[in-house]
């Protein structure tokens, strides 16, 4: 498969599992700081998002590859260890505003949670595609 950044596909290569198959990879920077949106699930609750932000680097660089069965969050530098989602925890993509010359989006995950990031437009656009909007009750 022809990727529109082959050295990032290149890098993440060895981290799928047998059969995975790699869509596409994006950089992307996060996960941002932010405040909630209405309706996210907030406070003491165990969620997604949560043990998501617990277990990455914040605010970071990082090569985003997007899998038939998990994203993969492949952080810049310092060997660091990867950051998964499954696909079936990721309801959908989209955009939250604008960042310096690029784009953020939220990552509506399947309880309630969110995750933004900032991307380039053109990476977002990438990114929607394979993932989609989520269903407008997440929203």
């Amino acid at each position: 498969m022809a990727y529109k950044r082959p050295r990032l596909a290149e890098r993440l290569r060895d981290r799928l599992e047998p059969d995975e198959r790699l869509l596409e990879v994006v950089l992307v920077t996060g996960p941002l700081s932010r405040r909630p949106a209405a309706g996210e699930i907030v406070g003491e609750a165990d969620t997604l998002a949560k043990r998501f932000r617990a277990q990455s680097t914040k605010e970071r660089a990082c090569a985003l590859g997007v899998t038939d069965r998990r994203l993969i969050f492949s952080w810049q530098g310092l060997n660091e260890a990867d950051s998964v989602l499954a696909r079936r925890d990721v309801v959908g993509v989209v955009a939250s505003g604008r960042r310096f010359l690029g784009a953020r989006f939220l990552l509506h995950l399947a309880d309630g949670s969110a995750l933004e990031f900032a991307i380039t437009k053109e990476w977002l656009d990438d990114l929607t595609r394979l993932l989609g909007p989520p269903p407008v009750s997440d929203l």
